[in-house]
């Protein structure tokens, strides 16, 4: 028997539509993250509103691959505009070392640009998120998400145990 579900509340507001900006943010703030790492602006999602007191947020303007070391690892990367503005090897160098090495989780917006699609970022590992409009993609990466366990990677289907007596290696 399918259960009822109440109407929306005042406390409790209706899920938004996956795949559109309202969901984003709720998903960000889901993640409550210690701290974050803002890298260019991202106007769409008023970062400064999404996060409490108690996150720690580093904002980079310039040269944010030179300043990554120093800061260490981030729960939370996002990163606005800063693909348009680097050359295809220097935004290349950042994605990696952003989804390696310094930050656990990645959200990218990603604008009309000459030399960067959505399918490279795919590439990368990364999966669309929502879209503000036809030239504003949000994509994102989180590394407990990226690949699933499959069925068959497990203890029961290695050295096919069940041919121990019949042959001899």
């Amino acid at each position: 028997m399918p259960t009822q579900r109440s109407a929306p509340s005042q406390d409790h507001p209706a899920p938004a539509e996956p795949g559109t900006l309202a969901a984003l943010r709720e998903r960000l703030l889901d993640l409550a993250p210690r701290s974050v790492l803002v890298i260019g602006s991202l106007p769409e999602l008023d970062t400064a509103a999404l996060f409490t007191e108690t996150t720690t947020v580093h904002s980079i303007a310039t040269d944010a691959t030179a300043t990554l070391a120093s800061l260490g690892l981030s729960d939370l990367a996002l990163v606005g505009g800063a693909l348009e503005t680097l050359s295809r090897r220097d935004g290349e160098m950042l994605l990696a070392s952003l989804r390696d090495l310094y930050a656990r989780r990645c959200v990218i917006r990603l604008g009309a640009c000459q030399h960067w699609t959505d399918h490279d970022l795919i590439a990368f590992g990364f999966h669309r998120l929502a879209s503000a409009d036809d030239d504003v993609q949000f994509l994102g990466f989180d590394i407990a998400t990226y690949k699933p366990t499959p069925d068959w990677l497990n203890a029961d289907h290695w050295a096919n145990p069940q041919l121990f007596d019949r042959f001899r290696w």
